[in-house]
């Protein structure tokens, strides 16, 4: 049974993530981290935001929002953010009472997590920080376009998709992050009111697509290739199979917003036939013959 806290450990198998770090003397340290992340060091703000526009949604980006001495956080990591909200920002901070305020407008500008350099100090210590953040800009934006009706265990599997398909993995792949068979997998997809695995990664590669479409930046050749698909017709067939939508708008100019309301819209659906089923169970067929 998969429990709501259940831990990903996809962690263990993915291949290399990149770690694009924002040189400075402050983040000297973390250059070493193993199999884990391949780094990637840039000078410059201007270097980083072109990496960056570049880089899949697998890869983070490393930085210190604060010159020496400053409250306030570089306001370039704001538009870093803007630019390229796919990719998940780690910002490194050395903590200081004076420094709370600036902190709390990282967050509010969107980072994905604060590393305190006064603890975080080695790669191996960073790593918690780096996990916590793989994918998070994807499931930011999918959990509160859900049902408040979508269970516990089922928000744990979409969490769970959202990791493996930003590193380009299927139900494969997610049934190995829990240890179990493909079988077992649809069977929990089943139960709570989930779609089977061989059409949720479908879902999720869109969503990620489409999520990726809105930075200018990415072509839809570089996105539709990023999230599995051979070219960009590919892609665009999978967005109207999915959505139903057979307008002639362009995949670029198809909405996210849309999208996910439509998955919604399908997970809804699928809740209802769980809990029919589950009343019909409880009834027996005795009564169900007699309302």
């Amino acid at each position: 049974m998969i429990r709501p806290d259940t831990p990903s450990r996809g962690y263990l198998t993915h291949p290399a993530r990149r770690l694009v770090v924002l040189d400075s003397p402050r983040l000297s340290a973390f250059r070493d981290f193993g199999w884990r992340y391949e780094t990637v060091r840039v000078q410059g703000w201007g270097e980083l935001m072109g990496c960056a526009e570049q880089e899949p949604p697998s890869s983070a980006v490393l930085l210190d929002p604060f010159a020496d001495g400053d409250a306030e956080p570089d306001p370039r990591v704001a538009e870093l953010l803007r630019r390229t909200p796919s990719v998940p920002v780690v910002s490194a901070v050395e903590m200081n009472p004076w420094r709370v305020g600036g902190a709390r407008r990282l967050l509010e500008w969107g980072v994905s997590e604060l590393a305190d350099l006064g603890v975080e100090r080695t790669p191996a210590a960073l790593l918690p920080r780096l996990r916590a953040a793989h994918a998070r800009p994807l499931k930011r934006r999918l959990e509160p376009a859900l049902s408040r009706y979508v269970s516990a265990p089922a928000l744990t599997l979409l969490r769970a998709a959202a990791e493996v398909v930003v590193d380009g993995g299927g139900r494969t792949e997610l049934a190995g992050v829990f240890g179990v068979g493909e079988r077992t997998l649809a069977g929990w997809c089943a139960r709570e009111g989930l779609p089977h695995p061989r059409r949720l990664f479908p879902w999720m590669r869109v969503l990620l697509a489409l999520s990726l479409l809105e930075e200018p930046k990415r072509s839809v050749l570089a996105v539709a290739r990023l999230t599995g698909y051979v070219d960009y017709r590919s892609l665009g067939r999978a967005v109207r199979q999915l959505t139903g939508d057979t307008g002639l708008a362009t995949t670029r100019g198809r909405s996210f917003a849309e999208a996910v309301q439509r998955f919604d819209a399908e997970l809804r659906e699928m809740r209802e036939r769980v809990r029919e089923r589950k009343r019909r169970a409880r009834l027996g067929p005795e009564s169900i013959a007699n309302l």
